[in-house]
């Protein structure tokens, strides 16, 4: 079994015995929601090394994805677009761009902003230093 593979089964693992009295039917599906969140509140060893809580969220979500695939659908997947460029294509960008709503202006304000602003740069760039 390679590296990756045995970590994959590790954290299946950890998330297993932190959901196991809810997987093995010991808490009732409708006691769920009290049963997360007296888990998400306390701290715990994840197999990364650190210590700390898991979010109600995540295990909201590992518990659907057990009881969806089960063992096998705790393990992460690896990226589909792994070996691809990342990079947004120029259709993208446009899109965004054109998606992305114009500031609302006040009449006259850019203009004497503008007019101010330009009459200090000539003003003080325009005159000869000696």
């Amino acid at each position: 079994m390679s590296h990756r593979a045995e970590r994959q089964q590790e954290w299946a693992v950890f998330w297993c015995s932190l959901l196991g009295p809810l997987l093995s039917g010991d808490i009732a599906p409708k006691e769920a929601a009290g049963f997360l969140a007296e888990l998400a509140e306390r701290k715990c060893h994840f197999p990364d090394g650190e210590f700390r809580k898991p979010s109600r969220a995540t295990l909201w979500r590992k518990w659907k994805q057990y009881r969806q695939g089960g063992f096998d659908a705790l393990q992460r997947r690896r990226r589909k677009d792994r070996g691809q460029a990342r990079k947004p294509s120029a259709d993208m960008i446009d899109k965004a761009i054109e998606t992305i709503p114009k500031p609302a202006r006040r009449r006259g304000y850019v203009t004497k902003w503008a007019a101010r602003s330009c009459a200090t740069w000539t003003y003080n760039n325009s005159s000869p230093t000696s």
